[in-house]
């Protein structure tokens, strides 16, 4: 395993095996074809530009499979952007530009911090004429300077307490404004408390541009509208699930994906329509009860 922090780090959906192109690809290769889309998805977060080139044969042998069986997993299944000999996956493409940017602005904070700090100064002594005063004199004007740092040093604990104080109070108070405006927005107004709660403790103030944005996509979104917004989750659930990461699909792009599942549906036989079946209604339960949370 490479120790590497930065080569094995990415999000990833804890619902992803619920996506209808997932649902395709564990119909029509079952888990092996759900592993090798995510090692493929690891093999590209390991490249410079997240990109691959599409070379079937060495990926295959990389990954102990058939190219074949590569191909048809790239090309079949939307899950991936072909571009030209190139492909690349647009939604971890979407991840990574949040988490470089997020790190590129650690980079940048830390060097502002350390430009700030002052050069030490070296402090020379040297002997006056009072160097021959009596040993007693001597005492008295070490015990005084002594009570004098004290004070100095007190003073300055209290004055950065106070100041770390204000500092996080304010940190608090602006964390707790966005939440707000957030909460406002949001059409499924239930658990507000603990919706605060996954807030606070994952510092979403961070991502507030970002959550804002897909919120008001999401809200024209055919899962959204349809139903006069049944299917929408509590906002508790969306905060703690980071759903503003899914993928949205548009009513044209809907519409494809449900006649490419019909054709393939009349293609299959009995026992595969009763499974795809039993699947379809797994997953309209999930999503009650998911509201219902």
């Amino acid at each position: 395993m490479n120790n590497n922090k930065d080569a094995y780090y990415f999000s990833h959906d804890s619902n992803a095996s619920q996506d209808p192109k997932m649902v395709k690809v564990l119909m029509d290769m079952q888990h092996a074809g759900y592993g090798l889309y995510w090692m493929i998805i690891e093999s590209l977060r390991n490249q410079a530009d997240y990109t691959m080139r599409r070379d079937y044969d060495a990926i295959a042998y990389a990954l102990r499979t058939d190219s074949e069986r590569i191909k048809n997993l790239i090309e079949s299944y939307d899950l991936f952007i072909l571009d030209g000999d190139y492909f690349y996956s647009e939604s971890l493409l979407n991840r990574m530009k949040h988490l470089d940017n997020k790190r590129k602005k650690c980079k940048e904070s830390a060097k502002k911090r350390w430009a700030k700090r002052p050069e030490t100064k070296e402090v020379t002594t040297t002997l006056n004429a009072d160097a021959m005063r009596t040993h007693n004199e001597r005492n008295a004007d070490l015990m005084q300077s002594k009570v004098n740092k004290s004070k100095v040093k007190e003073s300055k604990v209290n004055i950065s307490t106070t100041s770390t104080e204000v500092e996080g109070e304010e940190k608090q108070n602006l964390e707790e404004t966005l939440f707000n405006e957030f909460w406002k927005a949001y059409p499924v107004k239930l658990g507000k408390a603990q919706a605060w709660k996954h807030w606070k403790k994952k510092k979403l103030g961070l991502k507030y541009e970002t959550i804002m944005g897909k919120l008001e996509d999401f809200k024209t979104s055919p899962d959204w509208v349809k139903d006069n917004g049944e299917f929408i989750p509590h906002g508790s659930t969306w905060i703690y699930q980071e759903r503003w990461q899914d993928e949205i699909f548009s009513q044209s792009v809907m519409a494809t994906q449900e006649q490419k599942e019909k054709t393939r549906y009349e293609q299959m036989n009995e026992k595969q329509k009763k499974q795809y079946d039993q699947l379809q209604e797994k997953i309209e339960r999930d999503k009650l009860a998911e509201h219902k949370n």
